[in-house]
């Protein structure tokens, strides 16, 4: 995740940032030298979400048990490849 925050002071420019909420990460990149907490939470919960949801896909077309695919990932033994 890219942040600007030091780049932006470098260039002498104040961004005028309103949030609120500990999960209001949209401006984050320009107000912080790094990622929140809060927002590493929210980030590994959407992207368990996005990972569970495509080992159930996997699981099913393959007919193999998502721990096998996990492994399989995790190791390396399989690739994937964006169909065009």
């Amino acid at each position: 995740m890219p942040f600007f925050k030091g780049t932006l002071e470098k260039l002498e420019i104040t961004p005028e940032i309103y949030y609120a909420g500990k999960f209001k990460s949209a401006t984050e990149p320009f107000r912080a030298d790094k990622i929140s907490d809060p927002n590493r939470l929210q980030i590994e919960a959407y992207q368990s979400s996005i990972w569970n949801q495509f080992l159930e896909a996997a699981a099913a077309y393959t007919h193999a048990d998502k721990a096998t695919i996990n492994q399989w990932a995790m190791s390396g033994a399989i690739q994937f490849h964006l169909m065009h």
